[in-house]
Formats: structure tokens, C-alpha cells, sequence
């Protein structure tokens, strides 16, 4: 139970972190949307949004791997308890297809 704690905790403070990034990211913080007010000064974006999605990736991971220790301890037939970690996985795997479009 504590590891789900912990992580919810870390997904939580990845959130807080990624929304308090993007508010910070231009002063004034209309310039966000509108890069044409004078004086305007905003970080380059790519690299922030790059870290924010390499951690939740990470983050993705650790929670998919959160129950399997559970399911390899139920006593059920090895096919069986194949499909249901299978069916985990497929899940997964539609994530690193939108990112292997993506990318």
C-alpha cells in the first residue's frame, strides 16, 4: 500500500510541477498565449515539455508494474495469469504507439 501512496504522491508533485512550469514560463504570464506584448520574455518550450513527458512515461511505467507482483502470487493457471498480464500490457503498448506516431 505504501508503494501506491508513494506514487500517487510523485504523480501528484509532477502535476503541481508541470502546471507551476507553464505558469512561469513567460512573464507576463499572457504572453503565453500572445507573444506580440512588448517586453515580453518566455522560456523555450520544447525542453520543459520534453522532461514533463520523459517523467510521466517513467511514471506510467512504475504504475504498470505497481500490481504485477500481486498478480504473479494468485493461484490460477500460468495461461491464465499470462492473459491478465497481457491484457496489463496491451494498454502499454497502445502508449508507445502514439508515441512512436508522434515522434
Amino acid at each position: 500500500m505504501w508503494a501506491a501512496a508513494t506514487l500517487a504522491t510523485i504523480v501528484i508533485m509532477l502535476g503541481i510541477a508541470a502546471v507551476a512550469l507553464t505558469a512561469a514560463s513567460c512573464i507576463p504570464f499572457a504572453a503565453y498565449w500572445d507573444r506580440t506584448i512588448p517586453g515580453a520574455r518566455c522560456i523555450p518550450q520544447g525542453r520543459p515539455f520534453f522532461a514533463t513527458a520523459i517523467a510521466n512515461m517513467i511514471v506510467d511505467v512504475l504504475i504498470l508494474a505497481l500490481p504485477m507482483p500481486k498478480l504473479w502470487g494468485l493461484r490460477m493457471q500460468a495461461s491464465k495469469k499470462a492473459g491478465v498480464i497481457l491484457l496489463f500490457g496491451i494498454g502499454f503498448g497502445f502508449v508507445f504507439q502514439v508515441l512512436n506516431e508522434k515522434v
